[in-house]
């Protein structure tokens, strides 16, 4: 692979490794590991370490909790309005 595929995959998984840093989450040696294997790999290999990176993410998704419900601050009018023709 040439330099223009791998570069935007290596600063891929570096702001993927930032990301999980700001989320205090385990395991960035895992992310490390990916970045070094991107590095020296075929088109299959850097395939399926995609596939391992979304699999990453998807487990450190579910550990997440939802934001809390936050309210509208300004009310919606949902009742339907007739327009008016200018003539």
């Amino acid at each position: 692979l040439n330099t223009l595929t791998i570069l935007p995959s290596v600063l891929a998984c570096a702001c993927i490794k930032a990301a999980i840093k700001g989320l205090s989450l385990k395991n960035i040696h895992q992310i490390d590991e990916l970045i070094l294997n991107i590095i020296h790999c075929n088109q299959i290999e850097l395939n399926h370490t995609q596939y391992i990176i979304e699999q990453l993410f998807q487990s450190y998704l579910q550990n997440i909790k939802p934001s809390p419900r936050r309210r509208c601050l300004a009310p919606i009018d949902t009742s339907s309005q007739q327009c008016t023709k200018v003539k």
